[in-house]
């Protein structure tokens, strides 16, 4: 029976209302924080997730690979923020684990070069232990993702399922970074997007091929080239609208509107949900921003109530995938009705 494959996380921390998969193990947890007052670092067994970005991360990880044991190294703040000295410690504790990968999914270090940070990813990689760090959002290189010693991973516009892979480039990896509705803190689903989740998607996707192929660990980027699709276009928004923007598809509508019964009770549902009395500015109004971005704040009430209307369960919807009431339909609800 293969093992399942370590992966130490380097984060926020995980929410304690997040429910790990039967087969999904927790082989321990550490916080790091830094007191001001005494110029030191703090460390405990705390790790609930004050922030979110952390839950988000794992719960990426997890909708792609789930043969994984977790190490959660919360070194994030309820801000998401930490600073040099917390980073280095919870690196070296990251190193001292058996894990076979270290995930550092965040980006915020200022962009000064760090010597320590630099001879530690170093010593990491020595150790035969795969470290994974993320582009900052807006920005082509960043440090420590463009060190040669660090799987640096950025954005494109793929589907979760594919990545790729060039060994010869200073960032090596591209991932998905388009908003999803991923699950974070107390159960919630919310967006998730940018070069976070990018990097979640590659630990999960390092992950898949070292457990598929252990003898080739220390191969890794032949590995990872051997899976490799073809370079996507970079998005290089790193605001609220990481989706890719779909023109609306009339005659598909009217076809749902005319032949669905299903789509029809989906238009009602969403007619309730925004308040709205007339079912026609529902049809063809794109759902992200109506009404101020109601259902950016409010999207867990709405799939929740989609999903006890139809007897689904929607997992990770693209953001994309909801502009639109028929898409929404026609890409997440009806293949689940269908037994997809």
């Amino acid at each position: 029976m293969k093992k399942n494959i370590k992966i130490a996380m380097l984060d926020s921390g995980i929410s304690s209302a997040f429910a790990l998969p039967e087969h999904v193990h927790f082989l321990g947890g550490h916080s790091f924080s830094y007191d001001y007052l005494s110029s030191s670092i703090v460390e405990s067994s705390k790790i609930e997730d004050m922030n979110g970005h952390g839950t988000l991360c794992i719960s990426t990880i997890l909708s792609q690979f789930t043969h994984i044991d977790f190490y959660i190294l919360r070194m994030l703040s309820a801000s998401g923020m930490t600073n040099e000295a917390v980073f280095l410690r919870a690196l070296e504790y990251a190193a001292d684990t058996d894990a076979d990968v270290i995930a550092v999914c965040s980006s915020y270090i200022n962009g000064s070069s760090s010597d320590r940070i630099k001879a530690l990813c170093a010593e990491i990689h020595a150790r035969k232990k795969i470290l994974v760090t993320s582009v900052r959002n807006g920005e082509s290189v960043s440090e420590p993702a463009c060190y040669d010693t660090v799987i640096g991973v950025r954005g494109g516009s793929m589907p979760d399922d594919k990545y790729y892979f060039c060994q010869e480039r200073q960032i090596q990896m591209q991932c998905a970074t388009d908003s999803v509705l991923t699950t974070g803190l107390f159960g919630q689903r919310i967006q998730f997007q940018g070069t976070s989740r990018s990097a979640a998607l590659a630990t999960a996707h390092i992950a898949s091929a070292i457990f598929m192929h252990p003898d080739k660990k220390d191969d890794i980027a032949s590995l990872l080239a051997a899976g490799s699709c073809a370079e996507c276009e970079e998005i290089k928004s790193h605001g609220p609208d990481i989706y890719i923007r779909l023109p609306f598809d009339a005659h598909l509508e009217e076809q749902l509107a005319e032949n669905d019964e299903n789509y029809v009770r989906l238009l009602y549902l969403l007619c309730d949900f925004f308040i709205c009395e007339d079912p026609q500015l529902i049809r063809t109004a794109n759902l992200i921003d109506f009404k101020s971005r109601f259902f950016l704040r409010n999207s867990e009430v709405c799939l929740r109530s989609v999903e006890e209307l139809f007897g689904i369960t929607i997992r990770n919807p693209r953001s994309q995938d909801l502009q639109y009431a028929y898409l929404f339909y026609d890409r997440i609800i009806k293949p689940l009705l269908n037994g997809g």
